[in-house]
């Protein structure tokens, strides 16, 4: 392609680069401008305007050497381009003189950044030819404010930019779009003067896109500014939302599982029309692709996904998956899109993080309230802020566990959020329920459905996929024509097909000379199954017991609810690793399979599970899932009840928290084996699921009533406890549907549940060790956890009272007093309360126990005045027939024989120091009280080592380190942990015995 120059030379050759494409485009010739810096992209060209820039001269600016100036010749581009103000008139001339100046702004703040100057150089050049138009419309002017009104944001920032992969990316799109623009000059697709529709119609196609990337920039640069301390503080923040790592589509699980991006130069036409409809900000904002399946859907979307972000168009995605149990939960679906989003917007960022702090549980909530916290409301107050076009991908919604839960999104989706900035990709087969809701509200033109796209265009596909596959097993030009017939529209049978054949070209003739005519979609493939089935595993051949241990390890494989390791599969089903790798083998063309022992095993596609779990489909194949997950449960007892322990990982104190032990991925690998995380993480999940047999039921009892706490112990150090509560919880309510239910049965699971849920929701976890050091020492003696395991336990700090006896949900009693309550004590019989005052007075009160509210309390003794100041501290001795009491007046004194008629004077002792707290209860290591301090999370620290740890509920009864006997909200309690005989630090280990 020749270009006529400005000196009306022909240039042989296209111009290189960015800027000499630019100069090319507006006829500067090449004799005139320097050569100095070529490398580098030129900025800007000046030309005359009202703003107060240089009008006298046109020049072009050198982006490194700022104060070198370049004289251009007058071009055509400047007998379109130099005009003065006058001559634009109206609204939109007011548009481009604030534009003009806003680039110019952000132009002149860029020298730092030169890639930046470059690009607000060829937008100034872009909007000097859009402005040579007579016909500047409503669109122009929106876009020249929008763009204005970023360029203004953006200049404060431009000095400070960094040169980051996001910023560098966004601004290689802006030239790309600028690129794209020139190419189409080169071509003579636009014209000099911008006349035709379809030029205008360019122009402002590549105007809004340059204005969505105007606002991603800055979200970049806000993200650049944002403070580290209150990102950390925001990133914890965040972490509330669990989001689902493995459901993003280029997740390390996403490699396990064999998911990957199309075959190059096939499903072309296909994603051509998504590109489409992601860059049309007036597209529909749901898009609906469909199909059966193996119909390629996922990998499309995975294609999609890339595209989007290379384009910096994805917000957010979630991979629905059947193979993991999470990322099949529909309620980890907003969470994970609400956490991606976050990372990416500042704005969006700051109010999730205000509702997480004001709800700090959503990601646990109901479906409809996370989709109007977490999206509508955010979004609906972001919207004009908010770039346009970014797209949330979610693949194969049929995948999801709970079908209502996908149906009230959708219906949410597609009547409340049409109106707000993101748009929303979706996959599904054409399941009956997904179906019913986005048909009737999705436009024709934003749906397609993969098995309706015309034959001819599919099997082009298949056969450039087939070429590309089977170049090794010497398939013919015919051998891939009757493959790609054999497939009808079906990647899945293509690439199962290949797997099978792999090199072998034994396998390819057996495949191609017995086929048959097409028939229904499932025929073909059931076909192709039955015959990967029959090869592994010759029912003719093999013994019975060979047969067994082939279904018992395919069975695993494809109901775990995760994929499994090689040697996790071969512990689960109690065969060597040898074995158990062979049979896999056998199966290479419907698993995946890493390599090692360690290897993730995975069926590469659902339609096979589908496939065995159907009857009519599978015959002699088939597994019957109810009974299949009743084994995995058992499974998952057995090895529990195998390798569970008592200090499992070997943690050498518990004044250590389990993030300051420095080997601590090391010891858990080492001693929590893939099978037993498996088992601890998803015996629940199996249990639900199954055909409940007397068996099943004795081993949950079992395992309740022996392993609790060894399970615990396990999720906590595979950071997986916060589901342990909802596991127990769900275990309470399908326990409620057996025949085995009653009164005794779900008042032991709640207390298990319970005992859980206040482990894993306290600070208390922190420290794996305090499960048996602390929490079981404030373990309720009315709970079946305290019957099973304290008597198990040795040395834990010495708990006793009536608090422990079972917890209330209010208030128990309540005195009124005349001054200040300074402290209060508990009788040793629980029958009378002694208080010290403001007033310098001591009063005993008696109370009549198990009244929910007493609104005042009988004075059976006191006043006792003596103290000359406030009483501090009080408590009774043990025998209840004394009383002590410290005071700010810097004595201790001593009530003896008190009763209603008799008060002698007291004993007086006096100290230097202010006597706060006293007790007349006999302790131990009193030089450990001295630096007791008890924080809010609950944690007991002595010389800055967390020593026990207090529920929430028992803070009143530590008010400060010495007081023996203590009244609070739940009744009374004393706390002994000064004891030497307590196992603490590196002898906590002698705590517990099995």
């Amino acid at each position: 392609m020749s270009n006529q120059g400005a000196s009306g030379s022909t240039q042989s050759e296209k111009p290189k680069g960015f800027l000499g494409r630019l100069k090319n485009f507006f006829h500067l010739p090449s004799s005139e401008v320097s050569t100095t810096n070529s490398a580098k992209v030129s900025n800007d060209i000046s030309r005359p305007s009202s703003s107060g820039f240089n009008q006298s001269q046109t020049t072009l600016n050198d982006p490194v050497n700022s104060g070198t100036t370049i004289p251009v010749a007058q071009s055509s581009y400047q007998q379109h381009s130099a005009r003065p103000t006058s001559k634009i008139k109206g609204a939109f001339g007011l548009a481009w003189d604030g534009l003009d100046t806003a680039l110019r702004l952000l132009k002149e703040s860029s020298d730092a950044f030169p890639p930046l100057k470059t690009a607000v150089g060829g937008i100034v050049a872009l909007i000097d030819l859009v402005q040579t138009t007579k016909d500047n419309n409503g669109d122009y002017q929106r876009l020249a404010n929008e763009l204005a009104k970023m360029a203004i944001l953006l200049a404060p920032h431009a000095s400070k930019i960094k040169e980051d992969k996001p910023t560098k990316d966004t601004i290689k799109l802006i030239e790309a779009e600028l690129d794209g623009i020139l190419d189409q000059r080169d071509r003579g697709v636009i014209k000099r003067t911008i006349q035709a529709n379809k030029d205008k119609g360019d122009i402002i196609k590549c105007l809004r896109r340059i204005e969505n990337l105007f606002r991603l920039l800055q979200i970049d640069f806000s993200l650049q500014t944002l403070d580290t301390v209150q990102k950390l503080h925001e990133d914890t923040t965040l972490d509330k939302l669990s989001p689902i790592d493995d459901a993003r589509f280029n997740s390390s699980f996403a490699s396990t599982v064999h998911r990957q991006s199309c075959t190059p130069e096939t499903r072309k036409a296909v994603l051509a029309l998504l590109q489409e409809w992601a860059d049309n900000p007036d597209a529909a904002k749901v898009f609906w692709m469909s199909g059966i399946a193996g119909t390629g859907k996922t990998t499309v979307t995975y294609s999609f996904c890339e595209w989007l972000e290379a384009e910096q168009l994805l917000g957010g995605n979630y991979f629905c998956s059947r193979l993991t149990a999470q990322s099949s939960e529909p309620q980890h679906i907003l969470p994970t899109i609400t956490f991606q989003l976050a990372q990416r917007f500042p704005d969006y960022r700051t109010r999730i993080c205000d509702i997480l702090k004001q709800d700090p549980g959503i990601a646990k909530l109901n479906i409809n309230t996370q989709f109007r916290k977490l999206l509508l409301e955010p979004m609906e107050q972001l919207q004009d802020h908010f770039p346009r076009n970014i797209v949330v991908v979610i693949d194969a919604l049929d995948e999801c566990s709970k079908t209502l839960d996908i149906e009230s999104f959708l219906q949410l989706l597609l009547t409340e959020y049409q109106h707000t900035p993101l748009k929303f990709f979706l996959t599904s087969r054409p399941e009956p329920g997904i179906r019913a809701k986005l048909e009737s509200k999705v436009d024709s033109s934003s749906r397609i459905r993969l098995q309706e796209i015309e034959e001819h265009i599919v099997q082009a596909d298949i056969q450039t996929y087939l070429k590309h596959e089977l170049s090794r097993a010497d398939a013919s030009e015919k051998d891939i024509l009757q493959i790609a017939q054999q497939a009808d529209k079906l990647f899945i049978y293509a690439a199962t097909l290949v797997r099978y054949i792999g090199g072998d070209s034994s396998r390819l003739r057996k495949i191609v000379g017995g086929a048959a005519g097409l028939k229904k979609h499932h025929t073909e493939l059931d076909e192709l199954y039955e015959t990967i089935m029959s090869s592994a595993c010759d029912r003719k051949k093999l013994e019975d017991d060979e047969v067994n241990a082939f279904r018992a390890i395919l069975g695993t494989v494809v109901f775990a609810k995760e994929p499994l390791t090689v040697k996790g599969v071969a512990s689960l089903v109690g065969k060597d690793i040898g074995e158990t790798r062979g049979i896999v083998e056998r199966l290479r063309s419907v698993l995946h399979l890493q390599d090692g022992d360690d290897g993730l095993i995975a069926p590469f596609h659902a339609s096979f599970p589908d496939y065995l779990t159907t009857k009519d489909r599978s015959k002699d194949n088939h597994f019957d899932e109810r009974c299949e997950e009743e084994k995995m449960a058992t499974r998952c007892f057995d090895i529990m009840k195998a390798e569970l322990k008592f200090n499992i990982c070997n943690l050498v104190s518990s004044f250590v928290f389990d993030k300051d032990v420095p080997d601590l991925p090391e010891r858990v690998k080492k001693n929590i084996s893939s099978a037993l995380s498996y088992g601890c993480r998803y015996w629940e999940n199996h249990l639900a699921e199954a055909e409940l047999t007397e068996g099943l039921w004795n081993q949950l009892n079992e395992f309740l009533t022996t392993r609790l706490l060894f399970w615990m112990e396990v999720l906590n150090l595979v950071g997986y406890m916060s589901r342990g509560e909802s596991m127990l919880g769900n275990v309470v309510e399908w326990a409620q549907m057996t025949k085995y239910s009653s009164t005794e049965v779900q008042t032991r699971l709640k207390d298990y549940r319970n005992f859980t849920m206040e482990f894993a929701a306290s600070a208390c976890r922190l420290s794996t060790p305090h499960l048996y050091v602390s929490r079981l020492a404030f373990c309720r003696r009315t709970s079946a956890v305290y019957s099973h395991y304290y008597n198990n336990a040795n040395g834990l700090i010495n708990v006793k009272g009536s608090a422990l006896e079972g917890w209330s949900s209010g208030e128990i009693w309540r005195w009124v007093e005349q001054a200040a309550v300074s402290s209060v004590a508990f009788s040793p019989d629980g029958r009378r309360v002694v208080s010290g005052s403001s007033d310098k007075t001591i009063r005993v009160w008696e109370v009549e126990t198990g009244q929910t509210v007493a609104e005042t309390g009988q004075t059976v003794a006191g006043p006792f005045a003596g103290h000359n100041h406030s009483v501090t501290s009080v408590a009774f001795s043990p025998d209840g027939r004394q009383v002590v009491s410290g005071s700010s007046d810097k004595t201790i004194r001593v009530w003896r024989n008190w009763d209603i008629t008799n008060a002698r004077q007291p004993l007086s002792f006096w100290l230097k120091q202010i006597p706060y707290p006293v007790s007349l209860s006999p302790l131990h290591a009193p030089s450990l009280s001295t630096s007791f301090s008890l924080h809010e999370n609950g944690w007991a620290y002595f010389s800055n080592q967390p020593l026990f740890w207090v529920p929430s509920s028992f803070h009143v009864y530590l008010p400060h380190c010495s007081n023996s006997h203590v009244l609070g909200q739940y009744g009374s309690c004393s706390i002994d942990y000064t004891d030497p005989n307590i196992l603490i630090g590196d002898q906590w280990a002698k705590c517990y015995h099995s």
